[in-house]
């Protein structure tokens, strides 16, 4: 689905009223009766945080590129939070930050995907007590805040440690400073879903409503495990 925001919400209703048989992949819509997978996208924010929170990260900020009602970031924020509590840590608002897609100006590109990044980073790092680590919901948040971090000239490693989704990897070998990237895998995404619509299409028996399957995560410690850890 092209969007996880609720302008299409008529669109998946009409669908689901004509009986049309329905799987959300990737982003879906609460209420709208369909099977949906996804990336265990709440779990394995939730294992980043306590990654860092081990290393001995306690003031950890979140930064995306989407607003709420986003499911993907909604429950990405929820692990974020989970895991901040689990760890005895408060969760503080001002450092959960959404910044805006950057617009091009005529034939000139932007210096960073998010246009308010740098905002961001700069009241973040006045703070007497700046966050230690970022932890970036999607792959445009976790480029823009290494360009961003890369541009004030702060080193990522020792005093700041970033974490992240990728979407996509293609860009990671161009990248040197450490991260922790959070690898989703499309391909199985698509498998279990065209298993889950193929069931509903075949099946003579009465499936269970509102199937969800969750695909776990795994982490690409970039460039090594053992620097990451030990910048």
């Amino acid at each position: 689905m092209p969007v996880g925001q609720n302008e299409n919400r008529d669109a998946y209703v009409a669908l689901e009223a004509a009986g049309c048989k329905l799987v959300f992949v990737d982003r879906y819509l609460t209420g709208i009766p369909a099977d949906r997978v996804t990336s265990d996208n709440e779990g394995g924010t939730a294992q980043a945080i306590a990654e860092l929170v081990a290393l001995g990260h306690t003031r950890i900020a979140f930064l995306c590129s989407y607003r709420l009602p986003n499911v993907v970031i909604r429950d990405r924020q929820a692990g974020y939070e989970r895991a901040l509590s689990d760890a005895g840590l408060t969760v503080r608002p001002e450092w959960i930050r959404r910044a805006e897609w950057a617009r091009r100006i005529g034939y000139v590109l932007p210096t960073c995907p998010l246009d308010d990044c740098d905002a961001i980073f700069k009241e973040w790092l006045q703070d007497p007590e700046p966050p230690t680590a970022i932890f970036c919901a999607n792959d445009r948040a976790l480029q823009s805040g290494l360009l961003t971090l890369r541009q004030r000239g702060v080193r990522v490693g020792p005093g700041i440690a970033l974490a992240g989704f990728l979407n996509r990897s293609d860009w990671v070998e161009h990248v040197q400073e450490p991260f922790l990237g959070i690898r989703q895998w499309q391909s199985e995404l698509g498998k279990q879903a065209a298993q889950l619509l193929h069931e509903r299409l075949v099946t003579s028996v009465t499936l269970a409503p509102n199937r969800s399957i969750a695909i776990s995560v795994d982490f690409v410690y970039h460039p090594s495990a053992d620097v990451w850890r030990n910048p």
